[in-house]
């Protein structure tokens, strides 16, 4: 059983790693203000969410 766990442990990706693939990153680190980062987070979307809503007069017509 510990050697099972220790494998899937060792198999997952480093932090680091993680971070090369994220959009975003969020310091949770219990020093760093988690709720501006997550208000700013919030803000950079709502300002960038074209592509999510897109205008009402853009509409498609037959």
């Amino acid at each position: 059983m510990r050697e099972q766990i220790m494998k899937r442990i060792d198999s997952q990706m480093s932090d680091e790693e993680k971070r090369g693939h994220a959009d975003f990153v969020l310091i949770n680190d219990g020093e760093t203000p988690l709720i501006p980062q997550v208000l700013n987070l919030i803000s950079l979307l709502s300002k960038n969410n074209s592509y999510l809503c897109p205008a009402k007069n853009n509409s498609i017509k037959n």
